[in-house]
């Protein structure tokens, strides 16, 4: 389950979001302006992974009681009132799954205790992690939706919003407080390291040599420190480090030349009065007999990090091209050759080659007299032949795939003549064309037109078929217009118009779809309130408005929809309190607030009624 309300103006303390539930896993309260202590009830969320409250008004010292939370992998604090010496976390400092530590921009004093980086044990790079996949942090539900978990980081200097967070990424950001004495050496130990963020504080000594050792470190900020010595040469085997801040300390001495120190600017060095040599205009006086370090026994040659797919052996298979075949459903992986002859067996009514590898092939013009064709996924490419529209008794047609063509003139011909067709699935085939107006069969009830650079209006013509169950016009920016006044349906189920150019208000007859189940407008142009009638979607288990323009409350009537499992309402332009209209909603389990105008106090009663186990 998640809770994410960022980039609203809620006020008050901050609710006990997991009083009534043990179920989230995601908590993002991240720019608000919530105040009051953390709330010790989170403890109870035990399988909890990303805790983001950064960006209010928090006044509290250090949550250590936070380590129970043993799945954690994401802890953002930063930009609130924390306080305190970091003394009382030196016991029982246990995050052995966190890979996100982020407390910049408080009020915390003390030393860094180098016993509290020891037990991160997820930053520490276990042997052969090289060679994995990089992954992403996602939340994956029962009904075909997930949630990808982002943060906002301080990234090489820059705000930088992070759409989804690798499984490889590692940070600590403790800039922006009263932290004091030395650098820990226990650091190096965190060899997974990606960023590591210690400025503006007030901190002393030299540099720890140790730092060498982070071989996978790509952003280093010591700035604004009291630190004093030479920059260490061991920091030139940080062969991925792209980005260095070492000004406004005490360093003394030449500044290295060797690898990538040889691409920092004056910046990284600034406010140092005894460094130099280059990049600075201050030249050393004598030449320094600094050497380049071995490299250390444990250290090893960087390994990048690579998608790699599944390398098929080929498949051979007997067949005889002689055979009156009445069906053939294959998905297995051919490699190099296609099986032309079984485009001859003029006796076949179906044909699946999904999920296949015939590349380079095209799609032959003697196709015999299917009923079935499926060749999605296969590798063809090229133009699809016009001959396909030529199957007059076609039931079922799916073709996939990012290479294939279907000019204008052989897709209205398809669906002039395909009077029996139930099925129509063309995803990422080019068909750039204008969205079909005369569809001849009654039959239809699955379309897939996603990513197909359909152009023009949005027309009835689909709204019309009296059968149709799912249709999916998503990823079309080219289709314009507005949503046409839908004529009442008690057989669709889906709707997904998602990232087109769709634009206008909702209309009200969007509540005819009585048996709707998934509405999908996901970056669209929609603006003005949604209409009351939504709650006539009473089946609605999906909603998707994520990126609109859409104004006003949440509609009251929204408390009707009792099968509600995702409501998805970021980025809008929502104003208000919110009220409690969310009594029967007992199913929800997504609900996204965030980057929106709504004011005043976050009611707990939604908590308690929309976060209760079923």
């Amino acid at each position: 389950m998640v809770l994410d309300l960022r980039k609203n103006n809620f006020t008050g303390n901050l609710p006990p979001l997991c009083a009534h539930s043990t179920s989230l896993s995601t908590i993002v309260v991240n720019g608000n302006r919530f105040e009051g202590l953390v709330h010790v009830s989170l403890l109870k969320c035990n399988g909890q992974q990303v805790l983001d409250v950064g960006n209010n008004a928090i006044n509290d010292t250090f949550p250590a009681w936070l380590r129970i939370l043993q799945e954690l992998q994401v802890l953002i604090l930063k930009s609130n009132k924390l306080h305190g010496p970091t003394s009382t976390w030196q016991t029982k400092f246990c995050f052995p799954k966190l890979r996100i530590f982020d407390l910049s921009r408080n009020d915390f004093s003390g030393s860094l205790p180098a016993k509290v980086f020891g037990n991160f044990k997820a930053m520490i790079k276990l042997e052969g992690e090289d060679t994995e996949e990089i992954k992403y942090m996602e939340l994956n539900s029962s009904f075909d939706a997930s949630y990808e978990d982002s943060v906002s980081l301080v990234i090489k200097g820059r705000d930088i919003e992070l759409e989804r967070i690798s499984t490889i990424m590692t940070t600590i950001d403790l800039s922006s407080n009263h932290f004091e004495g030395v650098i820990p050496k226990t650091l190096k130990d965190l060899s997974s390291l990606w960023l590591l963020n210690l400025s503006h504080n007030n901190l002393r000594g030299h540099i720890p040599m140790e730092l060498g050792q982070l071989n996978t470190l790509e952003a280093l900020d010591l700035s604004w420190n009291q630190l004093t010595g030479k920059i260490p040469q061991e920091l030139t085997r940080l062969n991925f480090l792209s980005f260095l801040n070492v000004s406004q300390n005490h360093l003394i001495g030449p500044i290295p030349q060797v690898r990538q120190f040889n691409t920092f600017e004056n910046d990284s060095y600034g406010g140092n009065l005894d460094l130099c040599g280059l990049p600075l205009t201050k030249k050393c006086g004598t030449s320094d007999s600094s050497h380049v370090p071995q490299q250390l026994e444990s250290e090893e040659e960087g390994e990048s990090y690579f998608f790699s797919g599944f390398t098929w052996e080929s498949v051979v298979i007997g067949y005889s091209c002689g055979l009156v075949v009445g069906t053939v459903m294959w998905s297995l992986m051919f490699k190099y050759r296609k099986p032309k002859c079984i485009f001859q067996l003029h006796h076949l009514q179906a044909l699946n080659l999904a999920y296949n590898d015939f590349n380079p092939s095209s799609i032959p013009h003697n196709i015999g007299r299917l009923r079935y064709l499926n060749l999605s996924w296969s590798s063809f490419d090229g133009k699809i032949p016009t001959e396909i529209s030529y199957l007059s008794n076609l039931v079922s047609l799916h073709l996939s795939g990012y290479d294939l063509q279907l000019d204008e003139r052989t897709f209205e011909t398809m669906l002039h003549n395909f009077t029996n067709l139930e099925l129509l699935a063309l995803p990422l085939v080019d068909i750039s064309s204008p969205i079909p107006v005369n569809i001849s069969s009654s039959s239809l009830w699955y379309v897939d037109l996603t990513v197909t650079n359909l152009r023009g209006v949005l027309t009835e013509s689909f709204f019309l078929q009296p059968n149709l169950e799912n249709l999916n016009l998503g990823d079309n920016s080219l289709l314009k217009g507005v949503l046409p006044k839908i004529h009442p349906s008690n057989t669709l189920l889906k709707l997904d118009i998602s990232f087109t150019g769709i634009s206008g208000e909702l209309p009200d007859s969007i509540g005819t779809l009585s048996s709707l189940n998934y509405l999908n407008l996901h970056g669209c142009d929609f603006s003005g309130h949604i209409p009351d009638s939504i709650g006539n979607l009473i089946q609605i288990r999906e909603l998707w408005f994520w990126g609109n323009r859409f104004t006003g409350h949440i509609p009251s009537t929204i408390s009707k929809l009792k099968h509600l499992t995702r409501l998805d309402l970021p980025s809008n332009s929502f104003s208000g309190e919110i009220h409690d209209v969310f009594s029967n909603l007992q199913q929800l389990r997504y609900f996204d607030l965030s980057d929106n105008s709504f004011i005043g106090p976050f009611p707990s009663s939604i908590l308690r009624e929309m976060l209760m186990e079923s």
